[in-house]
C-alpha cells in the first residue's frame, strides 16, 4: 500500500509488494513526513512532471519521480479540494520557517533558484 498514514509523522511510501513480486528486491520504504511535506512534494513533483523542467542524469531517475507523484496523488485528497492553495501555502509556510529555525537563512536551500513556476 502506498501513502498511508502509518503512526504519527510517519507515511508508508511503499511496502512489500503482492505474492507475485515476492523474491524481487522490492522491500518497501517508510519515510517520516507531516502532512504538509506531503503537499509541498506532491506540489514539487506534480510541477516538475507536467513542465517537464528537471534536471535528471539518466531518464530512470525522471521515472521514479513520477511514480512518487502518481502514488502521492491516488493518496493525497488535499490536491482536490477548494482550499487547497490555502493549505499548500500554509504548508510551505510553516517548513521554510522551521527549516530557519534549524539552520539558519545561510544553508543551501536559500542558495537554490526559484525558476520551476
Amino acid at each position: 500500500m502506498v501513502g498511508v498514514p502509518t503512526t504519527e509523522g510517519q507515511v508508508v511510501v511503499a511496502r512489500a509488494c503482492e505474492s507475485r513480486c515476492l523474491g524481487s528486491d522490492y522491500l518497501g520504504l517508510v519515510i517520516d513526513l507531516t502532512d504538509g511535506e506531503r503537499l509541498v512534494l506532491f506540489e514539487c513533483l506534480h510541477r516538475m512532471c507536467e513542465t517537464e523542467r528537471i534536471a535528471t542524469s539518466h531518464p530512470a531517475e525522471a521515472v521514479v519521480l513520477d511514480k512518487i507523484a502518481g502514488q502521492l496523488e491516488r493518496e493525497l485528497s488535499e490536491p482536490f479540494e477548494p482550499s487547497y492553495l490555502q493549505k499548500l501555502s500554509a504548508a510551505r509556510n510553516e517548513i521554510l520557517l522551521g527549516y530557519r529555525r534549524s539552520l539558519g537563512e545561510q544553508g543551501w536551500v536559500e542558495r537554490l533558484p526559484l525558476d520551476q513556476t
